[in-house]
């Protein structure tokens, strides 16, 4: 044994051992040559070391009984393996040299001290997936107070109150005295509701109101309320959803202040409430697509800071439906605004997109709207989303083809037809329709459609059809447990984000949630026993490093044209790579998880 071997502390996991660690390990590590095809680790061995690549390749090896062995991974200099067999006394899987190799040996008795005397050190391995993309450098801000901030904590506007026998006179006066933008209407008939200075100027400048009359009527109801604890970002989700302007902070049963959505996206950056207003005072489709032209210079400095996939996507996706309902307010006459809904499907319509794809929209129509006007809307609509960066689809999944626009009766109509119709055009056409979300007009158009594809997708034999793309693409692992790509690079919609989202929408389905984000999804799920804690935390983990995998490359290369979905797994660092190694091994199981739940072949 040498007397002290060069093994680099300073990448991870290694660089959380603190410094008397460091030097522990490097006194004890030993470097030991394999030749190739040599095994290094038996399967289900007792483990008396754990392993780093000093230079060549090991394969690693699923045991599969009669069915042979399966190669998972492709190891290379840097990564770690073995750890698991050690502290477990047993090996799950097999290793063997793939070409002549050079190995760094740790000594069982010596990691598993590491281990026990090292708190990060252990928790990267007891805790898995969700330490790792904790300590990967692209995610080192995660704990900023701009993302974990609480929606308490985001100075909310003090509480004023008032009884709905108040005066519009007395309201205006209140709220100039306490400087405040709005107050709660106290109603014991009609409960508690919203009123804002808008609502009085609208009173009484378009309904022509007296100073006199009582401001009761004027609340927006129903209350909606955050705790104050609760992340800030909860109460954007919350008002995107309900596509209201404020929410009120409540402390227990005690209502403690009001919040807008101006004060929570400035929360996030400072350029975003700069978008929203602009958005908000644009009075033409070019000043719209003017700010909307801002926001992808938003995403980048965050993405950078640390921000979590989740938490940006959802800053992301309350941004583009204020773009989306300015247009729609602009487009369509305003007689026709409530005779119609405009629905946003796909990643778009989960909130799950960030750079600008191709458009994804539909239009559902009250029995009320003028045939005759619906094709030049559906027009107008598509242009101005267009002008304001998101191209056109090239399946034609936009407004302006009438396939995509209809009312309720005739929706019900598609998606029976869509059911009866074999082929994968069909099943896409229903599976992006049950993520459509209502962003302008009358929202309550939306609920038949809704309500047509629960109907429809409710029996066993669509589901199963449904749920088969989900295995139409294979992990890229090749059989020795490589990850394929080729200059091209690696396909991560199809061989990862595609399986694990539709299979989430699929099993979603099967089980009455109603949830169209992913991950909500895969909580609601957890919470049904559907999956394990473990492998739902697994799924989301992986979708999480397969996102910000994505968007990293697609950040990097900037540009024009549309956002691509391949990474160069060469340009990624190694933790990046292990990261993405599992997550495709997640992948992989969660497809034989869905084989099983819903009977299918591939």
């Amino acid at each position: 044994m040498l007397d002290q071997v060069d093994i680099d502390t300073s990448q991870a996991p290694f660089d959380l051992l603190d410094q008397h660690s460091q030097e522990r390990l490097r006194r004890t590590v030993d470097l030991v040559f394999f030749a190739s095809g040599a095994e290094i680790l038996a399967a289900e061995s007792k483990a008396e070391n754990a392993f780093v690549i000093a230079k060549g390749h090991v394969q690693a090896f699923d045991a599969r009984g009669a069915e042979g062995e399966r190669a998972f991974a492709d190891l290379g200099p840097g990564d770690l393996f073995g750890s698991h067999a050690v502290l477990s006394g047993r090996a799950r899987h097999g290793y063997r040299a793939a070409e002549e190799t050079l190995c760094y040996t740790i000594p069982a008795e010596v990691f598993v001290s590491l281990v026990d005397s090292n708190p990060r050190f252990g928790a990267w391995f007891r805790e898995g997936m969700a330490v790792k993309r904790q300590h990967s450098g692209g995610l080192g801000g995660e704990s900023s107070r701009m993302l974990l901030v609480s929606a308490g904590d985001a100075h909310p506007a003090p509480l004023v109150r008032a009884p709905a026998t108040a005066t519009i006179a007395d309201v205006t006066r209140k709220l100039r005295e306490r400087s405040v933008d709005c107050l709660v209407v106290d109603d014991p008939d009609n409960g508690p509701g919203i009123v804002t200075r808008t609502d009085l100027l609208e009173a009484l400048a378009l309904a022509f109101q007296r100073p006199d009359a009582q401001v009761g009527p004027l609340a927006n109801r129903p209350l909606l309320a955050i705790d104050a604890g609760a992340p800030l970002f909860q109460a954007l989700v919350l008002m995107t959803e309900r596509h209201v302007e404020r929410v009120v902070v409540r402390r227990g049963d005690q209502l403690i202040g009001t919040l807008g959505m101006a004060e929570v996206l400035a929360n996030y950056a400072a350029s975003s409430h700069l978008i929203v207003l602009e958005i908000n005072r644009a009075s033409t489709v070019q000043q719209v697509a003017d700010a909307a032209r801002r926001l992808p210079e938003l995403i980048g400095p965050l993405f950078e800071q640390g921000a979590k996939m989740r938490f940006l996507a959802d800053l992301v996706t309350a941004l583009n439906g204020r773009i989306l309902r300015r247009l729609y307010e602009l487009i369509v006459p305003k007689d026709l605004q409530r005779l119609a809904c405009l629905l946003v499907l796909g990643s778009e319509g989960r909130g799950e997109q960030f750079l600008r794809t191709d458009q994804d929209n539909a239009l559902v129509l009250s029995g009320e709207f003028p045939p005759d006007q619906s094709q030049s809307v559906g027009e107008a609509l598509s242009a101005a989303i267009e002008a304001c960066g998101w191209p056109p689809c090239t399946g034609g999944v936009m407004v302006r083809n009438a396939q995509w626009r209809g009312t309720a009766e005739e929706w019900s109509e598609r998606v029976t037809h869509w059911l009866d119709e074999p082929g994968g055009e069909a099943v896409m056409n229903l599976a992006i329709l049950v993520d459509a979300r209502a962003v302008a007009g009358d929202r309550r158009l939306h609920e038949p459609v809704l309500a047509s594809l629960k109907k429809g997708l409710g029996q066993e034999i669509a589901l199963r059809q449904l749920a088969a793309p989900a295995l139409q693409f294979h992990t890229p692992l090749s059989w020795f447990g490589r990850i394929k790509g080729g200059e091209e690079g690696t396909d991560l919609k199809k061989g990862a984000i595609f399986p694990l989202v539709h299979g989430l929408r699929s099993l979603a389905l099967a089980n009455g949630i109603d949830e169209r984000n992913s991950f909500r999804r895969a909580e609601a799920l957890i919470e049904l026993g559907q999956l394990t804690p473990a492998f739902g935390r697994d799924v989301q983990q992986s979708l999480s490093v397969c996102l910000r995998l994505r968007l990293a490359e697609q950040l990097s290369v900037g540009g024009g044209g549309l956002p691509d979905n391949r990474v160069h797994v060469g340009k990624l660092r190694r933790l990046d790579r292990e990261l993405l190694r599992d997550a495709l091994r997640v992948v992989g199981e969660f497809q034989d998880h869905l084989r099983q739940r819903f009977r299918l072949e591939g």
